[in-house]
C-alpha cells in the first residue's frame, strides 16, 4: 500500500514537472541562460532602494548547458531573488553566474538581515530551491548571518 502511494506521488510530481516545462517562457527557446538571467535582473521591478547587480563569466559557451539544467537554474534564481526582495531587507543583491569547464555555478547574495538556515522548518521558497537543485543533481550551500545571505548552486554538466 505504501509503495503504491509513493509511486503515485512520484508520477504526480513528474506530471507537474512536465506541465511546468510546457509552460516555460518562449524566450527560453531563443536565448541562452546568461541572456535570460541578465534580462530577468534588468527588468525586475524593485521596491524602494534595492539594487541588483548581475555578472557572468565573459565569453563562456552558455549554449552547452542542457535545456533542463538552464531552466532549473533560471527558476532557482527567480525564487532566490523573490525571497531576497520579500524577506531580507537588503539594499544590494548580487547574482553571479559562472561556467568553468563543465561546472556551472550561480551565486545569489544579499546584504540583508539574514536568517537561520539550520532552522528545522524551511520556507516553501527554500524547499523549492532545494528540490530544483536536486532534480539537476547539483549541490546547494546556504550561508546566512545578520549581515546577509549567500546561496550557492553548483552543477556539473
Amino acid at each position: 500500500e505504501k509503495e503504491k502511494w509513493l509511486h503515485l506521488l512520484k508520477k504526480t510530481r513528474e506530471n507537474a514537472r512536465n506541465i511546468s516545462h510546457k509552460l516555460m517562457p518562449p524566450v527560453f527557446q531563443d536565448a541562452n541562460l546568461d541572456e535570460i538571467i541578465s534580462d530577468q535582473v534588468f527588468h525586475m521591478e524593485l521596491p524602494g532602494e534595492i539594487r541588483i547587480e548581475y555578472r557572468s563569466t565573459p565569453k563562456a559557451d552558455w549554449n552547452k548547458i542542457p535545456y533542463e539544467t538552464a531552466y532549473e537554474i533560471y527558476r532557482i534564481v527567480q525564487e532566490a531573488l523573490s525571497n531576497c526582495i520579500k524577506h531580507a531587507s537588503a539594499s544590494l543583491i548580487e547574482v553571479l553566474l559562472s561556467l568553468e569547464g563543465n561546472i556551472v555555478q550561480v551565486t545569489i547574495q544579499d546584504n540583508g538581515s539574514g536568517f537561520d538556515p539550520g532552522k528545522k522548518k524551511k520556507g516553501i521558497g527554500l524547499r523549492t530551491i532545494d528540490e530544483r537543485v536536486r532534480s539537476i543533481e547539483g549541490t546547494l550551500e546556504i550561508h546566512s548571518t545578520t549581515e546577509g545571505t549567500t546561496i550557492d548552486v553548483t552543477v556539473q554538466i
